[in-house]
């Protein structure tokens, strides 16, 4: 424990700098965050039915996703975030939104750096990359608003996260370690978004072949992956929502 203790302590100082910098981003992202209305798909997710009611509590979520999972929409889990995030105004969206952000450019650095040998390189590579990822990030001009709309932010800012961390489990487990994790983050990427199910059976299908091709045997215990895709499919794909124009017409007016 004293031993755990001393390695936490070491590498707190080891990245105090860069911490700091972290903290700093975490706190503008927060402040501009509680700072910027609610845009785009946000204002109807507010309401129920997109009518006049003021969505308010969980219960209310819960029956409006049932609701719009037969009717409009599969991304069950995505949009019940949503609108809960919603029964908050902008304040709990503010708060959690650079979380996710920072995650991401944490791991993305964190497969980077598994590519390099070099102690010099991989040092500098520590303290540039994260603010280097971070500035392409601000910087993609037709998506930068997707930071403060609470809709997209889910749909494509912390769905990536999971794909980013699938990606993260490969670079530094093979995916031969943690199954029960690994299962539940193949599990999770499948019920959350369409294009997460693609990415999870590319993604899956590619590290069977790359197997194949560095120890000239299949391992068989990833395929015990393609059970959680096959529950997203399932849930995701083959959702019960009636795409038909009435339908949509009546949850809209």
């Amino acid at each position: 424990m004293k031993e755990k203790f001393l390695k936490i302590k070491n590498w707190l100082l080891k990245n105090k700098l860069m911490l700091f910098c972290f903290i700093i981003i975490y706190i503008i992202f927060v402040y501009t965050g509680l700072n910027t209305f609610n845009s785009n798909d946000d204002l109807p997710y507010s309401f129920m039915y997109r009518g006049e009611q003021r969505i308010s509590s969980l219960g209310q979520v819960l029956q409006m996703q049932l609701s719009d999972y037969k009717m409009l929409s599969s991304r069950f889990v995505v949009h019940f975030t949503v609108q809960t995030l919603l029964i908050f105004g902008r304040t709990l969206f503010a708060i959690l939104n650079p979380i996710f952000i920072l995650a991401l450019i944490i791991l993305a650095t964190g497969i980077i750096k598994k590519f390099f040998k070099n102690d010099i390189l991989e040092k500098k590579l520590v303290r540039s990359v994260p603010f280097f990822l971070l500035a392409i990030f601000l910087l993609m001009y037709s998506h930068r608003y997707i930071v403060y709309w609470t809709a997209g932010a889910v749909n494509y800012i912390w769905t990536l996260v999971v794909a980013v961390l699938l990606y993260y489990m490969y670079v530094t487990t093979e995916m031969n370690k943690y199954y029960i994790f690994n299962i539940l983050v193949f599990l999770l990427a499948s019920i959350l978004h369409e294009s997460l199910i693609t990415f999870a059976i590319v993604f899956l299908i590619s590290i069977i072949i790359l197997d194949i091709i560095k120890n000239k045997k299949i391992d068989f215990k990833k395929f015990i992956y393609f059970i959680p895709i096959l529950i997203g499919i399932k849930v995701l794909i083959l959702a019960p929502r009636k795409f038909n124009k009435n339908a949509v017409i009546s949850r809209v007016v």
